[in-house]
């Protein structure tokens, strides 16, 4: 009866007011009950985040960035992983899925880390490209000024010697 007493709108609302609870409620209760799902997801999240983290830091690597530092960081990422993947293996779901988000954290701040060392190294490359070009040009000045000083100074010598020479009459016989 109170069903019929309810507009329409009202009655939509209600039904959707209810479906949205009921749908938590069970979408809550699988979530529960899944924890080998989420440390399943949570492993194989890590596991993509670490590949990245390592495609960032050979990156890095080919530009020339130091990344010893951040080789550490991802070897101790990527022993979190395994740990990870033995604890879900032997069912203690909860502990994988923290090792496992830990993991994705820590890959993320090194791939972060990696892309920044790698466009210092560009910007180092770039800034010694920038130097070579201007010493270069400083260079073939200086040679140029030098020749110049040097022609001028040898044209003068030679001048004087010339000038201070002395004929001598030879004569000539028939």
């Amino acid at each position: 009866m109170m069903w019929r007493a309810m507009s329409s709108s009202r009655r939509l609302l209600f039904s959707l007011a209810l479906s949205i609870s009921m749908l938590s409620a069970l979408l809550g209760a699988s979530a529960l009950g899944s924890d080998e799902d989420g440390a399943s997801l949570a492993i194989a999240g890590a596991e993509d985040a670490v590949a990245s983290a390592y495609r960032a830091v050979l990156e890095a690597d080919e530009f020339g960035a130091d990344v010893r530092d951040l080789a550490t960081r991802l070897n101790n990422a990527c022993s979190l992983l395994v740990q990870a993947s033995f604890l879900y293996n032997a069912g203690n779901f909860d502990e994988a899925f923290r090792l496992a988000n830990l993991c994705v954290e820590m890959s993320g701040k090194v791939a972060k880390e990696a892309r920044a060392c790698a466009l210092l190294a560009i910007l180092a490359r770039i800034a010694n490209f920038q130097l070579t070009i201007a010493l270069s040009f400083f260079s073939v000045a200086l040679i140029a000024c030098i020749s110049f000083y040097s022609w001028r100074v040898f044209k003068r010598r030679y001048i004087r010697r010339v000038l201070e020479m002395r004929p001598e009459v030879v004569s000539v016989e028939p």
